[in-house]
């Protein structure tokens, strides 16, 4: 590609900050890779990247996924996570935000309608409280590496219910909060005594 026409930089320094690299690239002629290139070169900031950073976080927060790298656009794959079943795979934010769903719980469903499991245990060599969500509650005992004690769990028909509740749960619990390291996952979820079950008990 030729060199940048001094234009071609004043374009950039008006519309980037606004309306982004799709618009420039439709503008200019010249590839995505090649604006961001330039645009931090010239520390050129685009406001419109850092709004759908910030409602692509806010998605994340309110949803069973965690982005597993840094966030390269709405278009751009990047790994995710999904907080139910472990599944682990590359899929663009806009996608995701469609609810496109995990190809790891395609065989049983959308996370939408996928039975889901909110439990709460005791793991006696930590002397710790824990909660967490699942679609599988005895295997993802299992795979906590730990010997638990079931003391309540609820089930939902969606895992998205379930997220939202295990949020509102960690909040309350918050100030009993106690991370050990010592799991092989769901560290963040550990609490100490007094914890009330707040969950309705097995029958």
């Amino acid at each position: 590609m030729d060199r940048w026409t001094s234009e071609e930089v004043k374009s950039l320094e008006i519309f980037y900050p606004k309306y982004g690299v799709d618009f420039c690239k439709n503008l200019l002629g010249r590839s995505e890779n090649s604006i961001k290139i330039k645009a931090s070169k010239l520390k050129i900031k685009c406001a419109l990247l850092n709004k759908d950073d910030r409602l692509y976080n806010k998605f994340l927060s309110e949803h069973p996924y965690k982005a597993l790298e840094d966030y390269k656009g709405s278009q751009v794959k990047i790994l995710h996570k999904h907080l139910l079943c472990g599944f682990e795979w590359k899929i663009s934010p806009n996608n995701l935000q469609k609810c496109i769903g995990c190809p790891g719980c395609s065989k049983k469903g959308s996370v939408h309608n996928c039975k889901t499991y909110l439990y709460f245990i005791y793991i006696p060599s930590l002397d710790l409280y824990k909660i967490g969500i699942t679609i599988n509650l005895h295997t993802r005992l299992i795979k906590l590496g730990a010997k638990c004690e079931l003391i309540e769990y609820e089930e939902f028909n969606s895992g998205d219910e379930a997220f939202i509740e295990e949020q509102k749960l960690k909040q309350k619990l918050k100030p009993y909060l106690f991370n050990t390291g010592k799991l092989v996952s769901g560290n963040t979820e550990t609490f100490k005594w007094p914890v009330k079950p707040l969950l309705r008990k097995m029958d």
